[in-house]
């Protein structure tokens, strides 16, 4: 059975296109039942839960509708949203059909002047993308940086339950776009069952000794496999926080307020 799904895998990874820019579904897969996530140089890291960080799960269920609110833009902040992403480190492993979904359920929020977009120590849940105006940034009752349009920020609170490290605050009216959590684990999961799709469509043209793949990889799937392609593409935007966790200076700083 284990010889079996490596040579499922390898098949997979061999594909043209299949599981590009983000890791395949069957890439954790492991022995011993053991939950295992590939770092970029291939080394196998365990998953564990770290003290003082909740993740959020979601339950998911066969032919559940996952659809999120999309909002008209026009191409102008589109293309701001989109290299905000794109230049932000957590974010830029994200694949291209899943940075378009972020860009189309992002909605807009205005904020006067010396209004507190997020708050130190508040539980946080959005992602922020700066349109319009100037942000200044606060930690201990100090200011320690500015945000200006075309900036992401907020993002680690899209990834688990974290209290916000510093607070943003509007220094004149600013626009800014707005993602919850929510809808960010959906698109994961969306794009994720869709690369399942993918595969089991590229399993109909390869046998085994004339024996099909497709149903072990449906028993994978049905065992929660499926849940492993959102935690894979968020593994390399959670490794980067715990390299960051203890920032050394404001730069590294300003680009970790969860």
């Amino acid at each position: 059975m284990v010889k079996t799904i490596l040579g499922t895998q390898q098949m997979l990874k061999s594909s043209s296109n299949v599981g590009e820019g983000a890791p395949d579904i069957l890439s954790s897969i492991v022995d011993n039942k053991e939950l295992k996530l590939s770092n970029r140089y291939g080394r196998h890291i365990p998953l564990t839960k770290k003290q003082g960080v909740s993740g959020e799960s979601a339950s998911y269920h066969d032919g559940e509708d996952f659809q999120v609110q999309k909002y008209e833009k026009d191409f102008k902040s589109k293309q701001l949203i989109k290299d905000a992403i794109m230049e932000n480190d957590f974010l830029k492993n994200l694949d291209a059909s899943q940075v378009i979904e972020i860009v189309d359920c992002m909605y807009c929020q205005y904020f006067t002047k010396g209004t507190q977009v997020i708050k130190e120590g508040d539980v946080g849940s959005h992602l922020y993308v700066s349109a319009e105006g100037s942000l200044k940034v606060w930690k201990n009752n100090k200011v320690i940086g500015s945000v200006g349009p075309g900036k992401a920020f907020g993002e680690l609170a899209i990834l688990y339950n974290c209290t916000r490290t510093a607070t943003v605050e509007a220094v004149e009216d600013a626009k800014i776009w707005v993602m919850d959590r929510k809808a960010f684990h959906t698109i994961m999961m969306k794009t994720g069952l869709q690369r399942q799709e993918d595969n089991i469509q590229f399993l109909r043209r390869w046998k085994i000794l004339g024996y099909s793949l497709i149903a072990h990889y449906r028993s994978i799937s049905k065992h929660g496999v499926t849940h492993l392609e959102v935690v894979g593409v968020l593994w390399h935007m959670m490794s980067k926080v715990v390299a960051q966790q203890s920032p050394s200076s404001t730069q590294t700083l300003l680009s970790t307020i969860p």
